[in-house]
């Protein structure tokens, strides 16, 4: 057996850079950072990656002499790099070439790494630059890991370079930035004076015409930004930044996301007067727009800010969490999408209020207790009886619905009260003594001691073999296909109506994947998008043409950032639905263009479905709905066989197209 040998130092700083810098956009972005903290306020990417190379040009304050000799090596980078490892790790895993200028010299340095080591450190070649600033190129990026070449996503790593720099110039509104690939400019913006304008010149006008700013001062934090009145198809316009750092969607987002979605801020906000079609309409999500930024003073953070992950690690996040809440109710109670009164409400469960937070926790436990009791109760009824026909009077029924709701009113939060308001005793006996007529009472029967572990021993999993082999029996009442599974011993009901609806459903999503039916459209269909939307449209039209809408982009957009698309195609399977109802495809589109492209190559039917918008999915599964066979419907011996097996044959055979 070898003997387990140490490391070469080169071995150990190739895996080490490997570990720091994982991508081009990582990469980038450390050197934004860089730039960023060197007092710049241009800030120019040039990126190609049919070459590997980043070239990214600023007026920061310059580097010193004397600096720039270290800068190649571990420990010696800017305070916002990873550990001081940043341009080390970039030198070992690319060329890296420095040519700077101080603010307090008139020459101009350059200094060029290969490998992790130093090749040439002096005077510019290129000559003095005119003015203070930096120039950072680096080429032949991963040459030396070909796999992490391989395994980067080209237009995936332009997108995410390119969503960093927006967010950097969000949260710096004061720097002008360009980012330009080798075809064209991404994006070109101009100082601004706040947050809000800058939003704007990044997103369109559209997103953020009618805002609400934000301005608190806390105790042991401040949180400045704006909230919108307006709705977009995605919670890509959502921002909460800590310390200038960008944070991923986590608690933060969570408390400011489910607070907006108890309000009927999501309904009310860009819905039309007309009520036609509103059943489709409500599957056409809207998400709030916001911009937050935290100011925390670094005491109080547990940790420092994990880069990799965009996460911070805060002490007292109960309490910033609870500023957030209050702050989105009070802009739902200003603009009336919340009564004053449910504010009050909400506010009262609010832990920065008296004993809240055990209260919910209190409700919440109970809840889930009585919703335990429900399903062991359910299970042993369904392990010991059989159901059995029930006949009862209207007076009968009504006196058991009260009698339900003074049990109601008797639960607490401290569990549910189990005594039983019980029939009065001249009910009873009249009940007890009739005889009627038409239906005779039977008693019910109730399971004492059950364990519910039998009911769990009585239960099994079908499989698609086992729905193929089923021998159907017949059908029952017009609405059930019994079936013998053979492999299980066990008599199966399938539901007709849901069998012939999943067996639609994705008959219906594979043509609508593989484009099999196109129908032309004459005239097109005219359809207003934002600025960012119509942007993000004209630079991959794909993301709608993969579902079958071929689009045909009108002039620029409007002063208003408004533009117009026309759309030349439909799928055929919604066609006719989508022509009588042109909302729809709005909606579709807006969606579509919000959720982006499928990047594989084939087409794959579990990640095709998952891209669908929402809205087109939902009128894919209502057709599927209408269109499949009834309870009432009569089917033959043959009928119940032929819908088994197109059933074992689905991809999904184990629910209807409503995830029942």
């Amino acid at each position: 057996m070898r003997s387990i040998r140490k490391l070469s130092d080169e071995a150990r700083s190739g895996i080490r850079s490997a570990y720091i810098i994982t991508s081009v956009q990582q990469l980038t972005r450390e050197l934004l950072d860089n730039a960023i903290e060197a007092d710049s306020t241009q800030i120019q990417v040039l990126i190609s990656l049919d070459d590997w190379s980043i070239k990214l040009t600023d007026n920061g304050i310059g580097i010193q002499k004397d600096s720039l000799a270290e800068l190649g090596r571990s420990h010696m980078s800017s305070k916002k790099g990873s550990k001081g490892e940043t341009l080390a790790s970039i030198s070992q895993l690319a060329s890296l070439k420095i040519t700077t200028r101080h603010a307090s010299s008139l020459s101009t340095h350059t200094l060029i790494a290969r490998a992790g080591h130093s090749v040439y450190f002096g005077l510019s070649l290129d000559g003095n630059r005119s003015s203070r600033g930096t120039v950072v190129t680096v080429t032949d990026i991963f040459a030396n890991i070909p796999v992490r070449r391989k395994s980067l996503n080209k237009a995936r790593e332009i997108h995410g370079i390119k969503s960093d720099m927006q967010s950097l110039a969000l949260v710096h509104p004061e720097i002008a930035f360009e980012l330009r690939n080798s075809q064209q400019i991404l994006i070109q913006l101009p100082p601004s004076h706040d947050t809000v304008s800058r939003f704007r010149e990044i997103f369109g006008y559209a997103l953020a015409e009618h805002v609400e700013e934000i301005n608190y001062h806390g105790s042991d934090h401040v949180v400045d930004g704006f909230m919108s009145l307006e709705c977009a198809h995605s919670r890509a316009y959502q921002y909460i930044f800590v310390n200038s750092h960008l944070i991923v969607a986590g608690d933060l987002h969570s408390v400011v996301s489910t607070t907006f979605a108890e309000s009927s801020f999501g309904v009310m906000a860009n819905e039309p007067a007309s009520m036609e079609s509103n059943a489709s309409r409500r599957h056409a999500q809207r998400y709030p727009v916001f911009l937050l930024h935290i100011h925390i003073p670094s005491s109080i953070l547990e940790s420092t800010y994990d880069r990799h992950h965009r996460m911070f690690y805060i002490d007292n996040q109960a309490s910033l969490s609870n500023t957030l809440k209050q702050l989105v109710i009070d802009f739902l109670v200003k603009y009336s999408f919340i009564s004053p009164v449910a504010e009050s409400y909400t506010s009262a469960s609010n832990p920065r209020h008296s004993q809240a937070t055990t209260l919910s926790k209190s409700v919440t436990a109970n809840k889930r207790a009585v919703s335990d009791s429900a399903v062991s109760t359910q299970q042993s009824v369904r392990s010991v009886t059989s159901p059995q026909p029930s006949r009862d009077t209207k007076k009968a029924k009504n006196e058991n619905a009260s009698r339900t709701s003074q049990q109601r009113r008797t639960i607490d939060v401290h569990g549910i009260n189990s005594t039983r308001t019980s029939k009065s005793d001249w009910l009873t006996n009249v009940l007890n003594k009739w005889n009627n007529p038409t239906y005779r009472l039977l008693k019910s029967t109730t399971a004492t001691s059950v364990d519910s572990s039998e009911s769990r021993r009585e239960s099994f999993k079908l499989t698609k073999a086992d729905i193929e082999n089923a021998r159907v029996v017949g059908q029952v009442d017009d609405k059930f296909i019994m079936a013998v599974v053979t492999t299980k011993n066990a008599l199966v009901a399938f539901d007709q109506h849901a069998v012939d609806e999943r067996i639609r459903v994705e008959r219906y999503l594979e043509a609508l994947i593989r484009r099999d039916d196109i129908v032309l459209v004459d005239p097109p269909i005219g359809t207003l998008l934002t600025y960012e939307e119509m942007r993000t449209l004209g630079t991959n039209v794909e993301t709608v043409e993969q579902w079958g809408f071929l689009i045909d982009i009108d002039i620029k957009p409007s002063q208003e950032h408004y533009g117009q698309v026309f759309v030349k195609t439909l799928p055929g399977v919604m066609h006719d639905r989508l022509i009588r109802e042109p909302k729809l495809v709005q909606d579709i589109i807006q969606e579509a263009v919000a959720r982006g492209m499928n990047e594989s190559t084939t087409l794959n039917w579990h990640v095709m479905v998952g891209l669908c918008p929402p809205t087109l999915l939902s009128l894919v599964n209502s057709k599927a709905c209408r269109n499949s066979i009834k309870f009432g419907d009569t089917l033959s011996m043959r009928d119940c066989e032929m819908l088994l097996q197109s059933l074992s044959h689905t991809k999904n055979p184990y629910q209807c197209a409503h995830g029942r």
